[in-house]
């Protein structure tokens, strides 16, 4: 992947962060559901992680059973916050690392974590000293991006591809939106007209964006779970499509780890 304009580094980038979002967050919740109907509570994974307001909230609402383990197992025997700001940040710091280590042995995946064991330190060192008050709406979008140019080093094959996409990011002199029909081309293998790759993967995005941070989530829907006819019918329409692609093979992302 080479010569990406600004448009097609972005969306390439918001992308994988949607699909890993509902790849993941849809995978936990289908977990949850079965244990229900075998009367076992399994815990929910996922509190709409794209809404926090910091890399630290961040990490308590995305893979929070992943997160609860590695404060147990990693955080708290290495002395947790209980020896000073200065211990307390090195302590998050290893955690981070050890959580790239624990998704794959690759440097990727363990700049990855260093990185935002980073940033949970530098939020950490922040906090305590209250140096900066930022608007709520401001702090979701700034760590929104961080997590989301993040998710570029999570799934690159290497630095080089990594590199390919962070400089179509910053590639101010090529905005280049018809550059996303090769984009949306080479994902489905039909030749549509331009505009209409553009705006189907432009208003995809749009739609799922709106999903991420308008909807309720799963855990708050079931609290006053009562469906109505209209979405039990609503359902079996989905439940009648998913049978029909029970032949496909789609492995979900997170059996990799």
């Amino acid at each position: 992947m080479t010569g990406l304009s600004l448009a097609a580094g972005w969306a390439t980038s918001i992308s994988y962060t949607l699909e890993i979002y509902f790849d993941f967050s849809g995978y936990s919740d289908m977990a949850v559901g079965l244990g229900k109907m075998f009367n076992i509570d399994i815990p929910f994974n996922f509190l709409s992680p794209y809404r926090a307001v910091s890399i630290t909230e961040f990490w308590r609402r995305w893979h929070i059973t992943l997160g609860k383990a590695l404060s147990t197992y990693i955080y708290i025997p290495l002395g947790g916050n209980r020896k000073g700001l200065t211990r307390t940040c090195i302590n998050l710091f290893l955690t981070f690392l050890v959580s790239g280590l624990w998704h794959g042995a690759a440097w990727t995946f363990v700049l990855w974590g260093v990185l935002h064991g980073m940033f949970v330190v530098i939020e950490r060192i922040v906090r305590d000293r209250k140096l900066l008050i930022i608007p709520k709406p401001v702090m979701v979008f700034l760590t929104f991006l961080i997590v989301n140019a993040l998710w570029v080093l999570f799934r690159a094959d290497g630095f080089l591809q990594a590199a390919e996409i962070y400089k179509g990011m910053i590639n101010f002199g090529n905005i280049g939106i018809l550059q996303l029909d090769t984009v949306v081309g080479a994902s489905t293998g039909i030749n549509f007209p331009v505009m209409i790759d553009v705006f189907y993967l432009l208003g995809f995005e749009i739609i799922l964006m709106g999903v991420v941070f308008k909807c309720k989530n799963s855990a708050v829907r079931l609290e006053k779970f009562a469906p109505s006819k209209k979405e039990l019918y609503f359902a079996a329409v989905l439940f009648s499509i998913a049978m029909l692609c029970l032949s496909r093979q789609n492995v979900f992302i997170y059996f990799n780890f």
